[in-house]
């Protein structure tokens, strides 16, 4: 387990490349907030189609099999469209090394979650062994990055032009445009405990079980099978620095250090002083990727 310094390090090196807007979430993850994705405003020709993201993965791992690896964490709930992972890093120095999970696209119309991951990536790549704060990175540490974890929902948005807030789960309010389970109330730490509705045609419908998506579960295991210690998960629309917890009001032993380590982020950005605050300060929610990680 890396320190909790070096932690703070690579998070705030991550988010000085990435130069987006923030927001933390959960003792060890922390959740971004990029701009506002859910107007139809949006021009489809800055945004990749779901292939073209895909292919853009492939590509790299193909290109930099040095310091990238593809990995598969499973099906989406459609069952046609795979939740594709990098793991960026290089083997000059022996490991373990601390690792970090970039989560993108859980809310599919937060659209600009994907690009910013897709861009970083390409960043860290093309950029490793010429740029020596780049270099020492991936040299140091291990860089997981998720772009899309709801695949079926993007394609709603990108190709349906639809607000795709859940997934695309058909079991409960079936046939309509409002089916499908929220990703991020579907973890098992606390699930449906708080913020949470019965109704399946709700947005805050978490599944009938923890775990019960096939995306919610292939996340937590590509998350457990890496040793991650610290996750981003990137949202939309900020800016906000959110840390855990979601369930309760009584923050977790470290809230300090996270609290201290979500107003670095906010000085980097300009997010708000007032905004580096608890999922449950916000408002309360139970089921967050956040708090179970």
């Amino acid at each position: 387990m890396a320190s909790r310094a070096s932690l703070c390090s690579l998070l705030l090196f991550s988010l000085l490349l990435l130069g987006i807007t923030a927001s933390a979430s959960s003792q060890a993850t922390v959740t971004i907030a990029a701009s506002d994705s859910q107007s139809p405003l949006w021009d489809p020709a800055c945004y990749s189609t779901y292939p073209q993201l895909e292919t853009s993965l492939q590509d790299t791992a193909a290109q930099y099999p040095q310091i990238a690896t593809l990995l598969d964490a499973g099906l989406s709930w459609e069952g046609t469209r795979h939740l594709w992972a990098l793991k960026l890093g290089s083997a000059r120095l022996p490991g373990p090394k601390p690792t970090l999970l970039l989560l993108g696209g859980q809310h599919p119309r937060d659209i600009a979650t994907s690009q910013i991951l897709l861009r970083y990536i390409s960043y860290l790549t093309q950029t490793y062994g010429t740029d020596p704060d780049t270099t020492w990175l991936l040299d140091n540490r291990t860089i997981l990055i998720l772009p899309e974890a709801n695949p079926d929902g993007y394609y709603q948005v990108y190709a349906q032009g639809l607000n795709q807030y859940k997934n695309r789960d058909n079991t409960a309010c079936t046939g309509s445009v409002n089916r499908g389970v929220d990703l991020n109330r579907n973890y098992p730490y606390h699930w449906n405990t708080v913020g949470t509705s019965s109704l399946p045609c709700d947005l805050s419908y978490p599944g009938p079980s923890a775990l019960s998506e096939p995306e919610s579960a292939g996340i937590l295991s590509l998350l457990t099978a890496n040793n991650t210690n610290l996750l981003l998960n990137l949202q939309a629309p900020g800016p906000r620095i959110l840390y855990p917890y979601g369930y309760t009001p009584t923050p977790p032993a470290d809230a300090p250090a996270l609290f201290a380590l979500g107003w670095a982020i906010a000085r980097l950005n300009g997010t708000p002083f007032a905004n580096v605050q608890t999922h449950n300060a916000l408002a309360p929610i139970s089921g967050i990727i956040d708090d179970t990680a």
